[in-house]
């Protein structure tokens, strides 16, 4: 073989093995660019999980301050319609 023949094909060999080496490299970081990624939708998917925990037990205390403010109206209202009955009825006997 020539010389000029084997420097041409080692410059293609060197070309073949830049051009390998730079997508391996593109490939290492996009991967590592998901991973990152993956791991950031998971902190935030923790982070939302505890938000919505908290929002739960938040709308679980106003249901039972709603519920025991229903309860006392409505004891308040038996009590009115008690107080109401019971003073009917001394005004009859009156």
């Amino acid at each position: 073989m020539k010389t000029s023949t084997v420097l041409t094909i080692s410059f293609v060999l060197f070309l073949v093995l830049a051009t390998l080496c730079r997508n391996s490299e593109g490939f290492a970081l996009s991967l590592t660019a998901r991973r990152d990624e993956l791991k950031r939708d998971k902190k935030k998917q923790a982070s939302d999980g505890v938000r919505l925990r908290r929002k739960l037990k938040r709308l679980k205390n106003k249901e039972l301050e709603l519920e025991r403010k229903v309860s006392e109206l409505s004891n308040r209202n038996k009590a009115d319609f008690l107080e109401q009955i019971l003073g009917e009825i001394y005004e009859l006997r009156g």
